[in-house]
């Protein structure tokens, strides 16, 4: 069920015009650029709902500027996140963090941001 709320995440980033990838990066490196990671928690049929959580993590060798200017355009867009989907699921993300992250390598620098998904799915069967 989190694929679903995983490809909004992709999507929404896609209209807000950032480098995103989910796993890792792959292809030639433009910074910022941001890759996702995701965990999901136990999925309660009652109501066919799950939470999970999504770790966005940004990198560029630039300005932190550059870094910080970008994931201030993610945090707004997911402050209070809700959509539908196609196939009827629910889906709620918001953000639930910010972090700096230290990097070995001095030239690097790293940002994650994690967001909360809640999402609902109708089965009509």
């Amino acid at each position: 069920m989190i694929s679903e709320a995983l490809s909004a995440i992709s999507e929404e980033l896609k209209k807000l015009n950032i480098d995103y990838q989910f796993g890792r990066w792959q292809g030639k490196v433009v910074y910022p650029y941001f890759v996702g990671e995701a965990s999901a928690d136990e999925f309660i049929s009652e109501n066919n709902y799950q939470e999970g959580t999504c770790f966005i993590n940004g990198f560029t060798r630039g300005a932190w500027l550059d870094l910080m200017n970008t994931s201030e355009k993610i945090k707004q867009r997911f402050a209070d996140f809700r959509t539908i989907t196609e196939s009827g699921s629910g889906i709620s993300i918001t953000v639930a963090a910010f972090s700096v992250i230290p990097c070995e390598d001095a030239e690097l620098k790293r940002i994650q941001i994690t967001l909360n998904i809640k999402e609902w799915s109708v089965n009509n069967e």
